[in-house]
């Protein structure tokens, strides 16, 4: 057959139909019986024409490369032999450049949609043949899309295309001068290399510099420029970015700067405002979260701080995002630096340094910062500096009116509200001067700075607000830490000079905390936190401060009214004795009867004193516990007072009297195991 006899065969039986119009259920079987038969005349010819006219054979080729446009011969070639042969074609190493762009015609347009011929194309390694030919990149443009016509929507094609190592050669091909000539297939590029990148094998075989290729092509001219292009391949990198292998590649080959670059272009490089289509609206805002997620992996790696220390430039370039006016690059910046400073010593020197938390300030007492990502992570990274206890001076402005509190209102903003909380405990943990400036009225505040129409004005100290978002929250976690900053808060005036920490009462230590517990109401905050079950360690923490605060008059007075309540009392008695009971807490009239001095006399022979469990000492928590309590309940009866009423002392001394007995009988077991 001659080539216008072939041309004329396709045309005249084929179906005519364009491919939006075919429709192959409407073709019977014996329809497309009739097309493979006709075409064993054609496939004859071909095999005649490679072995005696190879240039008659590429005039054959483009006529069936023309052909194969039609769907309705794509079962056609695969059955009757055809696409195979053309496939055996490309095995070839002496083809001319006509005929292998004819061959990867047929090949692609046959494969396309059909996974018959797929599988032809899977067996006998026969897609190893389109492969080899990404070696030759005069094809290259039309290698590409043969080999995602074979690969989409099969997977044996993909795994096979990954084992034979396609993204190495398409990585090379990505990386060569050459580039501009096929920058038309570069979205083919990328949905090959998304169909085979999930694949366990891919990730061991792919060539080390994958994602600095991929990144390097994406922020370069011109596909810097096209939104779809460059959401294709950073999106590509991302994936690859997602496997251990290159992650640890990104970091020790000095990668991380480059993806910084790429991250930074994805949300300053384009206004989603002015991109007309969604689906590459889409796109981008899902490449912008996925590669916020890797610079949160990147900077968690363990070997991220040793390379790339707080002087690199890298990590000088998410410093200098926290200035930035854009909330997607603060949060990435927040990221990043809360990972690097997850150790006392990069935290430290980060505060003292870098000063980081000037810009989390801004941000956090900025209401016109609403992003929920953003104030999170800004709250996430500043916890993480809160820790060291050099660093709690410096953070010392978090804790005015304007930042921190500011959030305490936030109710429709719960995580970042917890995170607030949080941060402000950890903040005034063993930090008496951050408790000081904590404690400050807001008149007195305002006397400070000058302002003497705000110090007019009523309003609720922070502390208060503090306490009132405890009372208001229906948030566990919230609760919990709010709690635990009033007890942090107690603690810390019973153990440093409270006159000090509280110059506006102008008064003697005990005098100066009164006021305080006049003012703000820290009971039921305590009660809460020695009757909540499900955090032990809280307790224990609550009991300690409770026996710290039972030494003065001022603290023994906050603990009468909070042992007043039931399931304070209930629990206060199961600490002591081991056992759930209701005592009689409270009486009209009690007559002395001695027995308090008794009581007084034999616990004052433990010694006892206020102290913290060890949680790390599971198996002494409950022994602390008890010693504590009974601390307490000593200081309590030393302390009495008519103030204490309707408490009862006698419910105080019988636990005294049990507790004292088990103390007693713990140390005579240890000292007798020991």
């Amino acid at each position: 057959m001659t080539p216008d006899d072939i041309a004329n065969l396709l045309q005249r039986e084929g179906s005519g139909d364009s491919a939006e119009e075919y429709d192959e259920t409407l073709e019977s079987e014996s329809v497309v019986q009739r097309r493979t038969e006709l075409l064993a005349e054609v496939l004859k010819t071909c095999t005649e024409l490679q072995d005696s006219d190879r240039t008659q054979l590429e005039v054959v080729a483009e006529k069936l490369g023309d052909g194969s446009r039609d769907e309705a011969w794509r079962l056609p070639y695969g059955d009757s032999g055809i696409l195979a042969f053309f496939f055996d074609v490309l095995a070839n190493d002496d083809i001319s450049n006509k005929l292998k762009i004819h061959s990867l015609r047929i090949a692609g347009n046959a494969c396309a949609d059909t996974n018959k011929n797929r599988a032809l194309a899977v067996e006998r390694n026969r897609l190893g043949a389109v492969i080899r030919q990404l070696s030759d990149e005069s094809v290259v443009q039309y290698t590409i899309p043969v080999l995602y016509n074979v690969m989409v929507d099969y997977e044996p094609a993909q795994t096979l295309a990954s084992e034979l190592k396609v993204s190495q050669a398409m990585i090379k091909l990505l990386s060569s001068p050459n580039l501009p000539q096929f920058m038309g297939v570069i979205l083919y590029f990328c949905r090959i290399l998304a169909l085979i990148v999930s694949r366990d094998s891919e990730t061991a075989i792919a060539a080390d510099d994958t994602v600095s290729v991929l990144l390097s092509v994406a922020i370069n001219t011109p596909c810097k420029d096209d939104i779809e292009e460059f959401a294709s391949l950073g999106s590509v990198a991302v994936a690859y970015l997602a496997a251990e292998r290159f992650q640890s590649l990104a970091i020790s080959q000095d990668q991380v700067g480059l993806f910084l670059d790429v991250f930074r272009h994805a949300h300053a490089g384009f206004d989603l405002a002015q991109v007309d289509d969604p689906d590459m609206v889409t796109a981008l805002k899902q490449l912008r979260l996925s590669m916020l997620n890797m610079v949160a992996e990147l900077t968690a790696h363990d070997t991220f701080p040793g390379a790339y220390p707080l002087t690199s430039a890298p990590a000088q370039t998410v410093l200098s995002w926290l200035g930035s006016d854009s909330v997607q690059l603060q949060a990435a910046a927040c990221l990043a630096l809360g990972n690097l400073s997850r150790s006392d010593a990069a935290s430290t020197a980060l505060v003292e340094q870098h000063a980081p938390q000037a810009a989390l300030i801004e941000i956090l007492s900025d209401p016109a910062v609403t992003d929920t990502q953003l104030l999170h992570s800004a709250l996430s990274f500043l916890k993480n500096l809160a820790i060291p206890t050099q660093n709690k001076p410096a953070l010392r402005p978090l804790l005015e009116p304007a930042c921190l509190p500011r959030i305490y209102s936030l109710d429709t903003l719960p995580q970042v509200q917890y995170a607030a909380v949080s941060l402000t405990r950890l903040l005034l943990s063993n930090c008496p001067d951050n408790v000081s400036q904590f404690c400050q009225d807001p008149d007195q505040q305002a006397m400070e700075e000058g302002d003497s129409a705000a110090a007019a004005t009523e309003k609720n100290s922070i502390v208060d607000d503090l306490i009132f978002l405890f009372g208001r929250t229906d948030t566990e976690p919230t609760k919990v830490e709010a709690a635990r900053s009033i007890a942090t808060i107690c603690r810390v005036l019973h153990s440093n000079a409270a006159a000090e920490l509280l110059p506006r009462y102008n008064a003697s230590d005990s005098e100066s905390r009164a006021e305080f517990y006049t003012r703000h109401d820290v009971g039921k905050p305590l009660a809460f936190l020695v009757t909540q079950e499900k955090w032990h360690i809280l307790r224990s923490e609550a009991w300690f401060v409770l026996a710290l605060m039972s030494r003065s008059v001022d603290g023994s007075r906050v603990i009468a009214t909070v042992l007043q309540q039931e399931d304070v009392s209930a629990r206060l008695t199961e600490t002591i004795t081991g056992q759930k009971k209701q005592g009689h807490v409270t009486e009209e009239e009690e007559k002395s009867n001695g027995e308090d001095a008794t009581a007084l006399s034999a616990v004052e022979g433990l010694g006892l004193q206020p102290q913290q469990a060890d949680p790390t000492q599971k198996e002494r928590i409950a022994a602390v516990e008890r010693e504590n309590a009974l601390v307490m309940c000593t200081e309590l009866l030393r302390n009495w007072s008519d103030e204490f009423k309707p408490l009862s002392r006698g419910f105080l001394e019988g636990l005294l009297k049990d507790g004292t007995e088990l103390v007693v009988a713990h140390r005579n077991n240890e000292a007798s195991s020991a």
